[in-house]
């Protein structure tokens, strides 16, 4: 993990409260600039943003009740369709935002 740049933060609820059942994750491996390893704790999706950098990541969250990792993307940051594609992310993101309203029930 020390080649890793580690991002980790819980999610808002609609209410603007912290979703403490889910805690989201993005990895990128460090070595190009700007990335550093590290650990990060952050607000809800302050990692996100679009670049190009040809760079292996990861992104996806824990949900604490289920005790279960999911994985949205990992892979090379410009690579193609396929496992960890735009279409299985955006299945990802339904999916969890389904969980997150559970959550919030």
């Amino acid at each position: 993990m020390d080649r890793w740049s580690r991002y980790y933060g819980y999610n808002r609820l609609p209410e603007k409260t912290v979703d403490r059942g889910i805690v989201d994750f993005h990895l990128e491996e460090a070595g190009t600039p700007p990335v550093r390893a590290g650990r990060h704790i952050t607000e809800p999706d302050s990692w996100v943003n679009i670049d190009d950098r040809p760079i292996k990541m990861v992104s996806g969250d824990y949900d604490v009740k289920e005790d279960r990792i999911r994985i949205a993307f990992c892979g090379n940051n410009v690579g193609g369709p396929g496992r960890g594609g735009i279409n299985n992310m955006n299945a990802y993101f339904d999916e969890l935002a389904k969980r997150r309203l559970a959550h919030a029930k």
